[in-house]
């Protein structure tokens, strides 16, 4: 595979310097406190990208790296952050690293908002199968830190909150190349009630009943399987068995500050096959 010459889409909208104050959560999904992230991100002609970044809070780690760009695929070439990249579409990436400081591994979503100037992320950060830390963050291009609202403090459920989520997202095949488009809504009830509707790897409209704690959400009637790691009430993780259509959703979502955006990344999985992916960010409508 040859190098690509010039930084790809996604790359010349994530270009600049970013910094924001994310949400820390320990193994457990407790609120652990606040970092500081702050990366500067720059694109060569050579298809290799530099990234100065340093974060602060309860971890901490600091350093360069750089990634090279292939296309399809990036990788992560070190000192800081080894490992490899896929881009979900042109706008989002879904990495597979460790940090050697740190000694974790970590699956990080990060996406740009179509604003151009605010990224969502979730980083899940692992030794072993153990879940360490998970960091729900929001970076903006101009420096402001932009820290979110104490979790005890605000509404404690942006994620399930009774409204509707909508938008348009990106499909993407199983190479993870565009194929088209499709709107997505999401209706959420008082009572755990969700209506799923708009995928394409599962065309029904289905009512999905959840029990729910603060840091987890499970269910197991209807048409669906699964469960959720939830972390402040912003974001989550976890994986639904669609089990009438013999596919599973990886799922990994996470909401703006401003309660109003949400990006949502969902993996299409037939046993260990991906098949597909739907990626974009949604709009809260209350109801």
């Amino acid at each position: 595979m040859t190098t690509s010459r010039g930084p790809s889409v996604s790359f010349a909208a994530g270009a600049g310097n970013w910094a924001g104050g994310p949400e820390v959560y320990d193994g457990d999904g407790q609120f652990a406190g606040y970092g500081r992230d702050t990366r500067t991100v720059t694109p060569h002609g050579d298809g290799t990208v530099h990234v100065d970044v340093a974060f602060d809070g309860p971890f901490a780690f600091a350093g360069t790296y750089t990634i090279v760009d292939t296309g399809t695929r990036r990788r992560y070439a070190g000192p800081l952050n080894v490992g490899l990249a896929e881009p979900l579409g042109s706008f989002a990436v879904d990495a597979h690293n460790h940090w050697p400081q740190l000694g974790l591994t970590q699956r990080f979503l990060l996406m740009v908002l179509p604003d151009g100037q605010r990224q969502l992320s979730l980083a899940l950060l692992n030794r072993g199968e153990r879940l360490v830390w998970a960091v729900v963050g929001e970076n903006r291009k101009d420096g402001a830190v932009t820290e979110a609202m104490d979790p005890a403090a605000r509404p404690a459920d942006l994620l399930f909150r009774p409204g509707a989520w909508e938008g348009t997202v990106q499909v993407l095949d199983r190479d993870l190349q565009s194929a088209g488009e499709v709107s997505m809504t999401e209706t959420y009830e008082q009572g755990g009630v969700v209506g799923l509707s708009g995928s394409p790897f599962d065309e029904r409209t289905l009512a999905v009943h959840w029990e729910r704690d603060p840091t987890s959400a499970w269910t197991g009637a209807g048409p669906v399987a699964g469960s959720l790691s939830l972390f402040g009430g912003r974001a989550l993780a976890g994986s639904l068995l669609h089990h009438e259509v013999e596919l599973r959703c990886w799922r990994r979502e996470v909401v703006a500050t401003d309660g109003l955006t949400k990006a949502v990344a969902h993996l299409w999985f037939r046993g260990g096959e991906r098949v597909g992916a739907t990626v974009g960010s949604l709009e809260f409508r209350c109801r």
